[in-house]
């Protein structure tokens, strides 16, 4: 599966979504970034607090939708990323969000992108079944 040029993608699935966007880190991400278009990724995706989480699954009905952006090399933008997530790389483990490469569906295929997954507790009553923030349900 091809990486999208020199830049490495990641997938964005809730408050960092372009439709979203209320906080800083999503403004930036949307000001220095490039937006590739929709993708989808499977799994589930639950309300957490006011954000969601999103948990990997294989079921072909479970989706979760969100976009694909481009981060430029050297901008401290992943740097940002894993600050507002609260992934610290150097323990990959702690806390409730963790990034790793998967296979991600985008606007012309599959790619290799980097995806937050959540790793905390889950309520199958705080379940997003459209898979899509924005939209809810």
């Amino acid at each position: 599966m091809p990486r999208l040029s020199a830049d490495l993608p990641v997938f964005v699935y809730g408050t960092l979504r372009p439709g979203v966007a209320h906080t800083p880190a999503a403004r930036r991400l949307k000001r220095e970034a490039r937006l590739i278009g929709p993708a989808t990724f499977p799994g589930r995706l639950y309300l957490v607090h006011w954000y969601p989480g999103l948990v990997p699954g294989s079921a072909p009905d479970e989706l979760v939708h969100g976009e694909l952006f481009a981060l430029p090399p050297r901008r401290g933008l992943m740097e940002m990323l894993d600050a507002y997530e609260r992934f610290r790389p150097e323990r990959p483990k702690r806390g409730d969000f963790r990034r790793a490469e998967w296979t991600v569906a985008g606007p012309e295929g599959a790619v290799r992108a980097w995806v937050y997954t959540y790793h905390g507790p889950v309520s199958e009553d705080r379940r997003i079944r459209s898979g899509d923030f924005i939209r809810g349900e």
